[in-house]
Parts: structure tokens; sequence; C-alpha cells
């Protein structure tokens, strides 16, 4: 799989495994999936990453 294919299922497949305290403000399951995919470089073949 590419790391876009990685990205697009992510979101569904992780986010329901979450569970999170409810506070005012939180963000939902799904928002903190995509903090994260948005965070984290994808690895490449020369080692400089890429987001």
């Amino acid at each position: 799989m590419l790391p876009d294919d990685v990205k697009a299922i992510a979101v569904p497949v992780l986010a329901h495994r979450l569970l999170l305290e409810r506070r005012s403000g939180t963000d939902s399951a799904q928002d903190v999936v995509r903090t994260i995919l948005d965070d984290v470089r994808v690895p490449t073949e020369d080692g400089s990453g890429s987001r």
C-alpha cells in the first residue's frame, strides 16, 4: 500500500478503536486520527520524510 492509501483508510479503521474522555472542546476520535496523520512524516527512501 502507498502512504496515501493508508491515510485514506486510517480514519475509519482507527477512530473506532479510540476511547476519549469527554471534556468541553475535546476533538472527536476522527479528528484525533486526522491530526496524527497530519503530524507524522511519511518515510521516504532518502530518509527526509514528507507529510
